[in-house]
């Protein structure tokens, strides 16, 4: 098993001293040609609880994985550990985060082979920590019209003007005014921190 927990690099700088396991383990799956072929019930009862219809198993069932992964670096890894994985046969395991307005949450994402070249999904969930709610993070998350802003895929940091990645509300402190909940857009890409340590992890 191949595991990669986040280093004391920006993308852990916060406490999860309160955090609470409090969601169901999600687990879905591709075939050899990356089309997903299975969802659990946990995975229906997230797309119905935050409403998202693309999601629901009519209409994700068939349709293939790239579709719903940020094009660029982020692509490029998943198809890096995917493709050692049909080769190898060896589990691969990384943390990463995925945030809520209201929430910070930490997730394990286990990749294994199946059976015929597929390859399973289980998102465990680790830790979450409830905080001031974050309109800025929700206008990106529905998504908005015209200003660009990059967010790390895998530790939900915000890049800012400096180059630096930080925390939503360290983001938003020192960037007032610049940014709208009608004119703002998410650009998912990848922090050096994370590309790092992902990378080395999926090359051992």
């Amino acid at each position: 098993m191949i595991n990669s927990r986040g280093g004391k690099d920006g993308s852990r700088n916060f406490n999860f001293k309160r955090m609470k396991r409090n969601r169901a383990t999600v687990i879905y799956s591709v075939d050899r040609f990356d089309r997903i072929i299975s969802v659990n019930r946990e995975w229906v009862q997230v797309a119905y609880e935050y409403e998202l219809e693309q999601l629901f198993t009519d209409r994700i069932i068939g349709q293939n994985l790239w579709r719903y992964l940020a094009k660029g670096v982020t692509q490029d890894l998943y198809r890096m550990v995917m493709e050692r994985i049909r080769k190898t046969g060896e589990d691969v395991a990384f943390e990463l985060r995925c945030d809520l307005p209201e929430k910070r949450r930490l997730y394990r994402l286990s990749m294994s082979l199946g059976d015929e070249s597929s390859i399973i999904f289980r998102v465990d969930p680790v830790e979450f920590e409830n905080r001031p709610e974050q309109e800025f993070f929700r206008s990106i998350v529905l998504g908005g019209k015209s200003e660009l802003v990059n967010m790390c895929s895998w530790c939900c940091r915000f890049k800012g003007q400096d180059g630096s990645w930080l925390e939503v509300e360290d983001f938003v402190a020192l960037t007032p005014g610049t940014m709208s909940s009608d004119s703002t857009r998410i650009s998912h890409s990848m922090c050096g921190d994370c590309y790092h340590r992902l990378t080395e992890t999926s090359a051992r």
